[in-house]
This record gives C-alpha cells, structure tokens and sequence, in this order.
C-alpha cells in the first residue's frame, strides 16, 4: 500500500481533472473496493466544489474516498537531525 492514516498525499489519478495534484490528509481506509483495489478516505485542506458527471448542480465536499493507487505519500524531511551545523570550504587541490 502507498497510504496510511494521518499520512499527506498528493492525489495523482481522479475521475475529476480538477482534484489531481490536490494535497489531502488521508483520514481511514475502507478495505478492497473492486475493481479499485484499497479504499481510502481524505480529506481536502478547503471544501472543494465539483460536478457529478451527470448533473449540473455543485458539490461542496471537505473529504472523498480515493484508491491507494491513486494516492502518493508525501514525504518530508527526516524527523533525526542527521545533517550537520558546520559549513567547511573544502580548499582546491
């Protein structure tokens, strides 16, 4: 799986264009979905507002269940401290 909960990702495949590349905290997983495979649930850091394909009427959503293959974590920096304080000039040769 690419997820888990309390994870950020990046929201890489969506059936609306709109959402791809939208960064969502992944909330609590739903199990196998078929054919999609592991269900999530996330949540939108603002309401976002959509259309079903069929309808002319808006949607204002604050969360959406996404496929863990449409997800990908967001990775930060390492929580160790392993870089260093000390900025050394290395002299020519």
């Amino acid at each position: 799986m690419n997820c888990k909960p309390g994870d950020l990702a990046i929201i890489v495949r969506s059936e609306k264009d709109q959402l791809c590349g939208k960064v969502v905290k992944v909330i609590k997983g739903w199990g196998d979905w078929k054919p999609y495979g592991y269900l999530w649930t996330v949540e939108f850091a603002h309401p976002i507002a959509t259309r079903r394909p069929s309808q002319s009427d808006l949607i204002i959503q604050s969360n959406a269940d996404f496929p863990d293959a449409w997800l990908r974590p967001v990775s930060g920096l390492p929580l160790t401290d392993d870089v260093s304080d000390d900025l050394r000039i290395k002299e020519p040769a």
